[in-house]
């Protein structure tokens, strides 16, 4: 069994299909806990796939194990069967939560159970430092916009960061003068970057520019739910920042209420503007129902994504 958990959608998803790969398996089963009865999905693990000698589940929006739940005797089933699981059942849940709550006692067995992963953004002041401190060291100089950059395409990844660093480094070894056309002819788009771009095309009703994003999405293998994901948080930020500007909030209040890079915050500001509040509602709506009908297969087409893209 599995615990991955985090406030880094991307991650997340990425190590879940990453374990899924490891698996090696085509039978997949994936349920959001809070849409499913628990006792569905342990019947679901301790049946024995008829098809496969493996399956997995996934098990994603594991609330229980944080302080918006209480523990009820359905979390007393699902104690009883992570002590004596199915070893043909690979189980792996997710929770798109920085923490969990340790005092729980479903959470103190989970970890004792699972391998754990957790994926949660860093401080950006933390990461500044460390940015700050490596060029410094060789006397390198960087813009304020060429920072923040760097900072969105590589979506606040310490390694990720350090590791564009030494390319930048040898890209600018001679006048050690880094800007902002430097990182982006150096330091490769950001998944999240792609989203953004989209959700642009998609404020802008530009058709041509909506599909050519997608289509280079698809082509880079990036899996739909990931996009779907994406394309939820970056209108739900919209959203969030819409409501708290009604609120008299300015951008130094957002950024503090919402946690997120002051930049992103600024360009969301901007974005934010082109949508009407029961415009994004909508859209969140939408995407939920697309997500919901492809984990538990109540539609069979696989261009639903696409369709809702057609009709921005």
């Amino acid at each position: 069994m599995y615990l991955v958990y985090g406030n880094s959608l991307v991650e997340i998803k990425e190590k879940i299909n990453k374990i899924i790969e490891t698996i090696n398996t085509n039978n997949v089963i994936k349920y959001n806990y809070t849409e499913t009865d628990i006792d569905l999905i342990l019947e679901d693990a301790c049946y024995f796939s008829m098809f496969d000698d493996k399956k997995c589940i996934v098990i994603s929006d594991c609330i229980f194990l944080t302080s918006k739940e209480k523990d009820s005797i359905n979390i007393d089933k699902l104690l009883r069967y992570i002590k004596n699981p199915n070893e043909k059942t690979i189980i792996i849940f997710s929770l798109n939560e920085e923490k969990l709550d340790e005092r729980k006692k479903i959470t103190k067995e989970l970890k004792k159970c699972c391998e754990v992963f957790a994926f949660n953004k860093k401080d950006n002041k933390n990461i500044i430092s460390i940015i700050m401190e490596n060029l410094n060291k060789e006397n390198y100089d960087i813009e304020s916009a060429a920072l923040n950059e760097l900072l969105i395409r590589c979506e606040n990844n310490k390694d990720t960061i350090l590791n564009e660093l030494e390319k930048l480094k040898m890209y600018k070894i001679h006048d050690k003068k880094i800007k902002l056309d430097d990182i982006t002819i150096v330091v490769p788009k950001s998944l999240e970057n792609n989203i953004y771009k989209l959700t642009n095309a998609i404020s802008d009703k530009n058709k041509n520019e909506i599909f050519r994003i997608y289509r280079e999405l698809l082509e880079s293998k990036t899996d739909e739910f990931i996009i779907i994901g994406l394309l939820e948080s970056q209108f739900r930020l919209f959203l969030s920042i819409k409501v708290l500007l009604e609120d008299g909030k300015n951008q130094y209040e957002i950024n503090e209420i919402l946690k997120e890079h002051p930049y992103r915050i600024q360009l969301g500001i901007k974005e934010s503007t082109k949508f009407k509040k029961k415009e994004l509602i909508n859209y969140l709506e939408k995407l939920y129902e697309i997500d919901k009908s492809k984990k538990t297969g109540e539609i069979c087409e696989n261009n639903s994504l696409e369709m809702f893209l057609l009709e921005m």
